[in-house]
């Protein structure tokens, strides 16, 4: 699997190389200039176009309306496809005078309600939890407190055995 992105990244890297090279050697041309220019100079950007594209395997330069070669990455740049984002204040004023957050002011209150809700039950699952785990080590803690005072010691099970051994006896002498 490494091996075929680093392909995938190799062969990226020289369609790119490739690009660079074009647009460096083709030297940007004026609009004036573009009147001028014949047929020939026109064939010539067209077929290191197309020479490019080949190389690269897709679409990746064009000539432009002003008659200079342009790779997609420059068109997408120059604003074709960019919106510009308009500058805003982070905070509005109400009269309150309680400043609000633009981020508040877009999201619908039921978002806020909810979101307030998942925070409210994480926390109570969270108390719960540790809650939880105490009850299991208090009763963990009182299990082991009861096993060591029921645990019989060598001398009580030496003391009951002596105990039955002379019931025993007694039996025996009185059948006897």
């Amino acid at each position: 699997m490494r091996s075929f992105y680093k392909s995938v990244l190799e062969e990226e890297d020289r369609r790119n190389e490739a690009i660079i090279e074009a647009t460096k050697s083709v030297a940007t041309v004026d609009s004036d200039k573009i009147k001028n220019v014949d047929n020939g100079e026109e064939n010539a950007l067209l077929t290191k176009a197309e020479k490019i594209n080949k190389e690269v395997g897709y679409q990746k330069v064009q000539i432009n309306d002003s008659g200079e070669l342009v790779d997609d990455r420059q068109l997408l740049s120059a604003g074709l496809n960019v919106v510009k984002k308009r500058p805003v204040d982070n905070t509005k004023s109400t009269n309150s005078g309680r400043s609000i957050s633009i981020s508040d002011t877009k999201k619908p209150a039921t978002y806020r309600k909810d979101r307030r809700r998942e925070t409210e039950l994480i926390e109570r699952q969270l108390l719960a939890q540790e809650k939880r785990k105490r009850q299991e080590i208090e009763s963990s803690k009182e299990r082991i407190i009861s096993q060591v005072k029921s645990r019989k010691t060598d001398d009580s099970i030496s003391q009951a055995r002596e105990r039955y051994l002379a019931r025993k006896k007694a039996n025996q002498n009185t059948t006897d």
